[in-house]
């Protein structure tokens, strides 16, 4: 970490400079640095009563005499700490914590540093976490979506890259598209993200239809998707689509692995041109009702119209 410290960087100008202090902003040994300065608020919060250390009997006694409980959930130098307790609580948390930190020469950001209630939602990691009422019951849950700045961060990307030249191939874009999306949604598709994902479906599609618009000027809006597409596509290289990403379904009460496949299997959704295959059983239940003479009934034959022959048939 030393040698690591000490290498020095190359500026943009090819010119080598000496690191006196401090690491270069996005460098890999950040996230190291900040998991070994860390790791004393990590101890601090695993030994104090009301952490995770505490029993269920110990965080029971502690809300009957109102005390907090608290956990923290930390991914490299960004951390979040829950209390299950009033404002106040957090805020002599957040003393505590601040003089912990100290020991190490660190200190709170006070612009980064929020106290927030779960109903106002917060955001941490590029989600907003929110608790509120589900639609159409009476019962309350806490949802995760998209943050908006990073909504805001991935529709720039966008605009700058539909923003290239024009000269470039339609397939040279597509690929830049198709790599950064499936990326970004890939991360985001583990919450409640369908609404997101067809906002930036249909923000990805004017973009793009932009691009070629720039690109063929006199060409109509016909000749551009009968050479493109609808969907803007080139060869084999499709536009990728938000909207079709898989999302992460909540699965049944039960642990039964058995049950959970077939609730997957119930729910992903096909990419499309596939057909969708029964559930395991369904079929085999069609066929012994099917034997046992409760299949569907057989369907009429259709009355005769006006010109239609009529046919009869003749007894015996």
């Amino acid at each position: 970490m030393k040698a690591f410290l000490k290498a020095g960087i190359l500026s943009e100008d090819g010119v080598h400079r000496d690191t006196h202090t401090g690491t270069p902003q996005g460098n890999i040994l950040s996230p190291l640095l900040a998991n070994v300065a860390l790791s004393v608020l990590d101890e601090h919060i695993a030994r104090a009563p009301g952490g995770p250390a505490a029993s269920p009997y110990e965080r029971a006694k502690r809300r009957r005499q109102g005390l907090p409980n608290y956990r923290l959930c930390r991914y490299a130098d960004d951390w979040c700490l829950t209390v299950s307790g009033t404002r106040a609580h957090a805020e002599a948390l957040r003393e505590e914590i601040a003089e912990v930190l100290a020991g190490m020469g660190l200190r709170l950001s006070p612009a980064k540093t929020l106290i927030t209630h779960i109903d106002e939602s917060l955001d941490f990691l590029g989600w907003r976490i929110q608790r509120h009422r589900k639609r159409g019951t009476s019962k309350y849950y806490v949802y995760v979506y998209p943050a908006k700045k990073a909504l805001a961060a991935v529709t720039a990307k966008v605009k700058a890259i539909c923003w290239q030249n024009t000269n470039q191939p339609l397939v040279e874009l597509l690929l830049q598209l198709n790599q950064m999306l499936g990326g970004w949604t890939a991360y985001f598709k583990w919450g409640c993200s369908s609404a997101t994902f067809r906002y930036l479906r249909a923000y990805l599609w004017k973009r793009v239809i932009g691009w070629q618009g720039r690109k063929h000027r006199h060409a109509t809006w016909r000749t551009l998707r009968r050479r493109y597409g609808r969907w803007p596509a080139n060869g084999d290289v499709i536009l990728f689509d938000p909207a079709n990403t898989h999302q992460a379904l909540p699965l049944p009460a039960d642990k039964d692995p058995n049950a959970v496949a077939q609730h997957s299997m119930r729910n992903v959704r096909n990419p499309p041109g596939r057909v969708e295959s029964p559930v395991p059983g369904q079929q085999a239940r069609r066929v012994r009702e099917a034997a046992r003479g409760n299949g569907p009934a057989e369907r009429p034959a259709p009355r005769p119209g006006p010109t239609s022959p009529v046919r009869v048939n003749s007894p015996g």
